[in-house]
């Protein structure tokens, strides 16, 4: 009973609680106390641990494999505790094991860009500080049960990790929705694939969101990246209030050849981080049409250029820009993307 816990922890047998005083109980079914001084803690099998304020940690229960023989030292920031074997991660982001190793679980990789760890039945995860998963042991134990546990998924938009029995968990962080405005100004957003040119796209300033807080070199646009110019040290990035709403919006230039664009495509997605490494992600609605040789104007040249290939497809097209809408043939959708912006 009472209303002071700060953090809970169940093992296979042990449960614990630690309350804000720093004492630590609640064991086995029955309360009891354990120092005063204790920040985080972890049940495993039949052990359990204890981070110390002072950075050391402190073990007790069955000690079969060492498990409940923390190494000495006074750097460690974050415990784990599994089936027989243990885990803690040290301040300059390296992690440490001890215990039952017999698949290999608590011999952790080498490094120190670790941010969080877990340990299940026989197997450990470290979260990185790229938002990757790395995980280790799992098999080969006393029973050999192995059902891919230590063997996360690919990507770094990780931000948590847990391990049980024989599985994992991660929570990843999604990218924050944004207000982006493809070639601002424009109702259409024309878009010419083939052009060699940029397209200008702002990312919008709002009441929950200062677009001059993402770092432009991060941003793809459909797979293309930010212009650059003058031998690689200028970056076509802006910042100005691009809807008239007195708030500072993040104007950049993106190289229109690098686009990976699907075929018939209504919208482009916009992503990147900001400088403190939160991901965003936008979208904006968009129309394949065609000043296909980038002179300024549609006209008789651009509309040569599609009946020159008329009929042509995959390989067969020997200038891709009559492919205006990038279906894989030229034919009358191309012809309407020039006819409709003819004259311009």
């Amino acid at each position: 009973a009472g209303n002071g816990y700060v953090a809970i922890s169940a093992g296979w047998y042990p449960s614990l609680a630690l309350k804000s005083d720093g004492s630590v109980g609640w064991e086995y079914d029955e309360w009891w106390s354990y120092s005063n001084d204790c920040i985080a803690i972890a049940a495993g099998g039949n052990h359990s641990l204890a981070l110390k304020s002072d950075g050391s940690i402190a073990g007790w229960g069955w000690d079969k494999y060492g498990q409940a023989t923390p190494p000495p030292g006074n750097d460690y920031v974050a415990i784990a505790a599994g089936k027989y074997h243990s885990l803690a991660l040290k301040a300059d982001g390296s992690i440490v094991g001890w215990g039952d190793d017999g698949s290999g679980q608590a011999t952790p990789p080498a490094g120190n860009d670790y941010v969080a760890i877990a340990a299940g039945y026989e197997h450990s995860l470290a979260l990185k500080t790229d938002g990757s998963i790395v995980g280790w042991g799992g098999a080969n134990g006393t029973n050999g049960y192995y059902y891919g546990q230590a063997t996360p998924p690919a990507g770094n938009n990780y931000i948590a990790i847990a391990a049980d029995g024989y599985y994992s968990l991660a929570l990843k962080a999604d990218p924050l929705e944004v207000e982006i405005d493809v070639k601002p100004g424009n109702g259409r957003n024309p878009i010419n694939a083939n052009s060699r040119g940029v397209i200008t796209v702002a990312i919008l300033t709002t009441d929950t969101f200062d677009a001059t807080t993402v770092d432009p070199e991060t941003i793809l646009l459909s797979g293309a990246t930010v212009a650059i110019r003058g031998n690689g040290k200028h970056i076509l990035a802006d910042e100005k209030d691009v809807d008239g709403d007195g708030d500072i919006d993040l104007l950049v230039k993106i190289e229109t050849q690098g686009l990976n664009i699907e075929p018939g495509a209504t919208r482009v997605t916009l992503t990147g981080e900001t400088f403190d490494g939160m991901k965003i992600e936008g979208s904006d609605e968009i129309a394949l049409v065609g000043d296909l040789n980038g002179d300024g104007s549609v006209n008789i040249v651009d509309l040569n250029i599609v009946l020159t290939q008329w009929g042509k497809s995959g390989a067969g097209i020997t200038d891709l820009r009559a492919d205006v809408d990038l279906s894989g043939d030229v034919g009358l959708e191309d012809l309407n993307a020039v006819l409709m912006d003819w004259g311009k």
